[in-house]
């Protein structure tokens, strides 16, 4: 992993789950970087936390007694200063709903095998809030990034394809490789028209402080890119709700938000990172070998 130990040995984590074989598992990995403190239950970490402070508490969500969700509702309201997340090996878009009524945007999944490099990414940028932004936090190390900036509409293809020609030829390019394009399109196209407030479909030259910067990647992995706007209008609350809204029968006919929909269907990874007022940016990762169907929630706001 590349967490600085040394920077981040005063954070203290609780993990709480009813299975004691992933308790023991996410604490041993946890604890190389974190002071990790482990309850089998709700109403046992609420205990833990009357006595001792934490600066996250990551909370499985079907537990007996005490579920994920009530137990994190009830750290919201007594230790607002404690950073929130979840665990889950069910489907991830049946909680939704409820992220969204409980403020929760970071759900982890559990799989096998489990990607420590990305727990532990998830937890460090609960925790600190840096290594969000910029497409090198989510592929290895040393992996070689090309740049680009979208200056028109007319650009979105040309610059999608030149990223897309970094697995040309590959099994990821025959298996995915046009809903790939469906992704780039629907995002870049976001952040052209929505980020600036110009209308869809119309030809648009954006002004020079209009930025729309576009990377990707390819370790031997996976194939990622990124798309960021400098406007920071979308929200935490518009994303949860457009998928929400996607995902219902009223809102199948719906344009809105269906983008938002289908690129997170569509990708490996759908990771969403908000300053507030200030930047927006889209992450996509798709693996060369077929990744688990049960997708996270990623969006972070810093």
């Amino acid at each position: 992993m590349s967490i600085d130990s040394s920077s981040t040995a005063r954070n203290r984590i609780l993990v709480v789950d009813d299975d004691s074989g992933i308790r023991s598992m996410v604490r041993d990995w946890l604890s190389e970087c974190y002071d990790v403190t482990t309850a089998e239950n709700g109403l046992m970490a609420l205990e833990i936390l009357r006595t001792q402070a934490f600066d996250l508490v990551i909370s499985d969500i079907n537990m007996p007694g005490m579920g994920g969700f009530d137990t994190l509702r009830r750290v919201r309201e007594q230790y607002p200063g404690t950073r929130r997340a979840l665990i889950t090996d069910y489907d991830v878009d049946t909680y939704i709903k409820m992220a969204l009524e409980e403020d929760i945007t970071n759900i982890i999944v559990k799989r096998s095998p489990f990607d420590v490099e990305e727990l532990f990414r998830t937890v460090d940028g609960l925790l600190t809030g840096q290594r969000i932004f910029g497409l090198q936090n989510y592929l290895q190390a040393g992996t070689p990034i090309a740049l680009r900036r979208i200056s028109s509409s007319e650009e979105i293809q040309s610059v999608r394809e030149e990223g897309l020609s970094l697995i040309a030829g590959t099994d990821l390019a025959e298996r995915n490789g046009n809903n790939i394009r469906l992704i780039f399109e629907e995002i870049a196209s976001n952040a052209v028209y929505h980020a600036y407030g110009y209308r869809k479909f119309d030809q648009v030259r954006l002004r020079e402080d209009e930025r729309i910067e576009v990377a990707f990647g390819l370790d031997p992995e996976k194939f990622g890119f990124s798309v960021a706007d400098w406007s920071g209008k979308l929200t935490k609350d518009v994303v949860l709700h457009k998928l929400l809204r996607a995902m219902s029968l009223e809102g199948v006919l719906d344009t809105s938000g269906r983008g938002l929909f289908l690129s997170r269907t569509f990708s490996d990874r759908f990771i969403i990172n908000i300053r507030p007022g200030k930047q927006t940016e889209v992450v996509v990762l798709n693996y060369f070998f077929t990744a688990a169907e049960n997708k996270p929630l990623y969006i972070n706001v810093v």
